[in-house]
């Protein structure tokens, strides 16, 4: 079953978001909700997690297709959500 947290995420994140990076294979877990974005060198996600303080941390990764190693490239705690599509596209 598909948490509340993880279903209010995806209706946060912008249409004009979602086409711009080419957002798929969306994946809900407790406390958030994780999706890959178009790449085709490297697997990337971002990770949205709602915190205790009932704001957003984010988390850009990238996995290497060839070494599967995994690298944060970007992260943010304590995001608003008026902000959360700001941030997101800002990393892309």
């Amino acid at each position: 079953m598909i948490s509340q947290i993880s279903k209010t995420i995806a209706t946060q994140i912008s249409r004009q978001t979602k086409m711009l990076t080419m957002a798929r294979d969306f994946v809900a877990f407790d406390s958030g909700l994780m999706f890959r974005i178009r790449n085709n060198r490297k697997i990337e996600k971002f990770i949205i997690t709602l915190n205790a303080s009932d704001l957003y941390d984010l988390e850009h990764v990238s996995t290497s297709k060839r070494t599967y190693h995994t690298e944060t490239l970007n992260s943010c705690k304590d995001v608003y959500v008026e902000n959360l599509n700001e941030v997101l596209q800002s990393w892309f």
